[in-house]
């Protein structure tokens, strides 16, 4: 894997980040939006560390998620206005 030719957090706090990253793979281009976890304890003590949570996706992909995530945000707004 290639390193990231993007990547951003999108948002965190002191125990951990939620990052997006672009990168590619074997020719291939994904996405991952991963949280990552600050460590500690141990020699990597107050580093950030990328967990198992998240997932990873095509740049196909991408309308698709988009789109749901606007339609949660639809939900979320009209439940607020309630």
């Amino acid at each position: 894997m290639s390193a990231p030719a993007m990547e951003l957090t999108v948002w965190g706090n002191e125990c951990e980040e939620l990052r997006l990253s672009v990168v590619g793979f074997k020719g291939n281009t994904y996405i991952h939006l991963r949280v990552w976890g600050r460590s500690t304890s141990g020699r990597y003590a107050g580093k950030l560390f990328p967990t198992r949570r998240g997932l990873t996706f095509k740049p196909s992909q991408l309308p698709a998620l988009l789109e749901a995530m606007g339609a949660a945000s639809s939900f979320v707004d009209a439940e607020l206005d309630r």
